[in-house]
Formats: C-alpha cells, structure tokens, sequence
C-alpha cells in the first residue's frame, strides 16, 4: 500500500516544536493541520500490460474488489485497494490517466 507521506512531516513538525521552547502550541496545531488538510497520496494505478505485484488488494472496475495471488500481468485497469468509493475510485484512474496520457475510452469501449 502507498505510504502516507504526510506522517513524516507531522513528525518533523514535533520535532521543531520540542526543540524551540517559545514556539506557540497554536503554532503547532496550524502547522498540523495544514498538512493533515492537504491530499493524501494517490493509491497505484495499473493499466493493461502493466504487472500486478502478488498479495496486494485491488479494486477493477468490473471485477471488484479482490487480492492478487501471484504476479499478474492484466488486461483491464485496476487501482490499488485502499478503502474507497466508486467516485473515488474513477477519481484515481482519472489522474494517472491524465498523468500518462492514456485517452479517454470512446463510447462503445470498455474501460
């Protein structure tokens, strides 16, 4: 699962906080929640052709969700599983469409 990048800097933020004495707890609480309000990372997409790596849970479109025994090379997109909606879900596979350019299906096509 991808890693929430946004722990670290909580810590770094202690961190500065424990070593400055004078610095305001309020300071601190902005500082947190600037970074708890920003985006989390993006769950991994895979596109047909791309290998999916064993014991990971995904999330297809059409399949659902479900855990890949082996090493898989697909033919259909799928989104690592994180706990997720539909929205959010087509959310992900928008972005990294739009990350690596795939072209929107045309009607008729299936995703």
């Amino acid at each position: 699962m991808t890693e929430d990048n946004r722990i670290p800097e909580i810590r770094a933020a202690l961190a500065v906080y424990d070593s400055v004495a004078s610095m305001p707890a309020d300071y601190l609480a902005d500082t947190i929640r600037a970074i708890l309000d920003s985006a989390p990372p993006a769950p991994r997409v895979f596109f047909p052709g791309d290998t999916v790596p064993a014991g990971i849970w995904v999330l297809s479109g059409r399949l659902g969700f479900h855990r890949v025994p082996w090493d898989w090379t697909i033919t259909e997109t799928y989104v690592e599983a994180h706990p997720m909606t539909r929205e959010e879900w087509q959310a992900a596979v928008d972005r990294a469409s739009e990350e690596r350019a795939i072209p929107e299906p045309t009607e008729g096509q299936n995703p």
